[in-house]
This record gives structure tokens, C-alpha cells and sequence, in this order.
């Protein structure tokens, strides 16, 4: 079975955006760019161009860097994740590409909503909908066949007002912010974003910033730049959130990441 440990559809940085993992990370990590970013594949710096996906093994070097504002999905995961590579003719460490790739984003959004809403079958689920991903992705490489589950116009506005918030974590949004986005009230907001989501839009935003401050830590960034850039001007408030997150305080996460000598995002 695969077990799901962090997953994220459409997390969008900003130009330049950098990610260098020279030893690795304890996960195997799946990433799927929308836009065309440098990448390491195969141990060589290359182009991939949009739609491009790679599955790095766990304690391999990850390198990436965007030019332009970067959209991608990424999953952290572990498992028997080898045997599926096997069944799917793919290769760990290197790059491939699917014009749109539209059913990667989709299934990521899927096993998020899973992720964050947990159930009795939810790993169970996450195990067979990623397991059906790479099936499709097989598919797609070996006939170039793609399939496009129609997404509803809410849907569509929703995954719009949550790019916005995600791309300016460092706004103070309250829910009334996100609704006035799509013109509709706060409540009815609120039942639609948890519906699709799995989860209560501050709730959701609260990790969106964990997550944010947490690659920035990996990255070297003292406490005062991390709590800016994802809306925090209350240290006791941002440490209590972080914590409450992560298991652990920011100190001690950027600890854990200095002397374990590879990161965990």
C-alpha cells in the first residue's frame, strides 16, 4: 500500500522560485508542473516543458527552478511505490511529458480532499485514486489518450479563489474576503469551499501557510522574513499555528532540517 504523507494540487511560488534538495528527502516525492520549469532528470539539469511530471526517489538530489509564476502539483508519499513504477514501464529521477496533463490535477485535487478529510477508508482510497493516476499516466504515454472528468463552473471559481489566496499568503484573509471573490455570502462560501475541499477554508489556509513556511526554513530563512511572507505578525500566533500543524515549533523544525542534512517539505 502507498501511504499519502503531504499532498497539495495547483500550489502556485512566485518567478524564480528555487528548490534544491541536495541529499534528498525521507519521501519519494511526485511532482507535476503546469508551467515549463529547469529541472534535474536523470542526474542532468534540463528544460521540461509544461504538463512535464517526475517521481524522486527518497535521498536523491531534487533540483527545480521556475522563471515564470510557478503552478504544480506535488505529493509526499512511501510505500510500494517501485512495484507501481514497475507496472507503469516509468522510471524514478526522470522527466516526462503529457501535453495538459488536465487528470494529474485533477486525481492530486482528489487524493488531497481525501487527505485532508480523513475517514475510515480514506487511505484506502488515496492508495487506489494515485494508483489509478499512474495507470492513466501509462495510458496517456503509451497512446497519448487523455480523459477529462468536466469540471462545474463552482468548481472552477472555487479553485480560482483558492489560487488567489495561496499565491498571497501573506495577506490577512478571513473567509468574507474569499467569498466576496465570488459574490457570494460568507456562509454559503464557506459550505461549498469545505464540500469540494474536505475542509474549512481557514483551516486550509492555515496549512497553506505551514506549508509555505516550512520551505522557506528548508530554504534558510530567518523567523522574522518566514512570519511576513505568510501573513504573521504575531510570533506566539505563528508558533502556536506552525505547531499545531507540524507537531513541532518552527525552531525546532529548521533544527531538525540542519542536522538531518536532507528536507522534508
Amino acid at each position: 500500500m502507498i501511504k499519502i504523507n503531504h499532498v497539495r494540487h495547483l500550489w502556485p511560488e512566485a518567478t524564480g522560485f528555487e528548490l534544491w534538495r541536495p541529499n534528498g528527502s525521507e519521501d519519494n516525492v511526485f511532482l507535476h508542473f503546469i508551467n515549463s520549469v529547469e529541472i534535474l532528470s536523470d542526474g542532468e539539469r534540463i528544460t521540461a516543458l509544461p504538463g512535464s511530471f517526475i517521481l524522486y526517489k527518497a535521498f536523491s538530489e531534487q533540483w527545480f527552478k521556475s522563471t515564470v509564476p510557478l503552478r504544480h502539483d506535488w505529493i509526499h508519499l512511501d510505500g510500494d511505490i517501485d512495484a507501481v513504477l514497475d507496472e507503469c514501464n516509468l522510471k524514478p529521477n526522470r522527466v516526462y511529458n503529457i501535453s495538459g496533463g488536465g487528470f494529474i490535477t485533477d486525481a492530486v485535487r482528489e487524493i488531497e480532499t481525501e487527505y485532508f478529510a480523513p475517514s475510515a477508508v480514506s487511505e484506502k482510497l488515496q492508495d487506489l485514486k494515485l494508483r489509478e493516476m499512474f495507470l492513466k499516466i501509462q495510458r496517456a504515454l503509451t497512446d497519448g489518450r487523455e480523459f477529462y472528468a468536466p469540471r462545474s463552473e463552482i468548481s472552477e471559481k472555487l479553485g480560482f479563489v483558492r489560487e488567489t489566496v495561496f499565491s498571497s499568503l501573506q495577506k490577512p484573509w478571513r473567509v468574507a474576503d474569499m467569498a466576496s471573490l465570488m459574490y457570494i455570502s460568507e456562509s454559503h462560501f464557506y459550505a461549498l469551499y469545505k464540500e469540494q475541499y474536505g475542509v474549512p477554508p481557514l483551516r486550509d489556509l492555515i496549512a497553506a501557510r505551514v506549508d509555505k513556511a516550512k520551505t522557506m526554513l528548508e530554504s534558510g530563512f530567518g523567523l522574522p522574513a518566514v512570519m511576513e511572507a505568510c501573513g504573521y505578525c504575531d510570533e506566539y500566533h505563528f508558533i502556536h499555528q506552525f505547531k499545531s500543524v507540524a507537531g513541532i515549533t518552527p525552531k525546532q523544525y529548521a533544527l531538525r532540517i540542519s542536522k538531518s542534512g536532507f528536507d522534508r517539505g
